[in-house]
């Protein structure tokens, strides 16, 4: 795919038109396209994430019925997301980084992406019913957003994140740690700068890269 620029900009070209028609698809608790929604950042982390997550199977789908280029979308969500988006940009509320670190997560509980003896496989056959697995936990947590307050929707969402992506040790973010809801400023405002931190393998591929670049 690499090869070729022209494979490479029709392959980003199918991959943006199913992840921008993607934002308005599905159960939405909050407006994806209202940046004052899109706290804490993790919400639109989780967003970015899911509109990604659906293209992959979108793109799946289009690949079984032969569609020219669908493949290739499936190839460079799984590796720009896991490899190029944790270690680019700052860690001062990345959310695409955390969208990255989250999918990495998951892929890697599941045994579609191994990471032995210093060496990264991933299992393309095992990936398709991972990425619906994790597809399907996005679609319960934005479901049950319907019913929830957006605090207790934000606290449902960190919830989902630490799941795959160890939360800083100095967290804040827990149930009863203030008083009430009234105030959801005060809930943000408790939010670190790096409230999901990277893991090993994130840390080591960054350090590798620099060293080599």
């Amino acid at each position: 795919m690499l090869a070729s620029r022209t494979v490479v900009e029709q392959t980003c070209a199918l991959w943006d038109l199913i992840h921008d028609q993607s934002h308005a698809l599905g159960d939405l608790p909050f407006d994806p396209f209202m940046i004052r929604q899109r706290a804490p950042f993790w919400m639109y982390a989780i967003e970015e994430l899911r509109v990604d997550v659906r293209a992959f199977g979108e793109a799946h789908r289009l690949a079984r019925e032969g569609f020219p280029f669908a493949r290739n979308v499936c190839w460079a969500i799984v590796l720009d997301r896991i490899l190029r988006f944790p270690i680019t940009g700052s860690r001062a509320r990345n959310y695409d980084a955390l969208g990255g670190q989250i999918l990495f997560g998951a892929l890697h509980q599941s045994d579609a992406v191994l990471w032995r003896d210093n060496h990264l496989e991933i299992r393309w056959d095992a990936l398709p019913a991972a990425m619906a697995a994790l597809d399907a936990e996005i679609h319960t947590l934005y479901k049950i957003g319907a019913e929830y307050s957006r605090v207790a929707l934000w606290l449902a969402a960190h919830e989902f994140v630490s799941r795959h992506v160890h939360p800083n040790v100095g967290s804040r973010w827990k149930p009863g740690v203030l008083p009430d809801e009234s105030d959801p400023k005060a809930w943000l405002a408790l939010a670190l700068d790096d409230e999901f931190p990277l893991g090993n393998f994130h840390l080591m591929l960054g350090r590798k890269l620099r060293v080599e670049g």
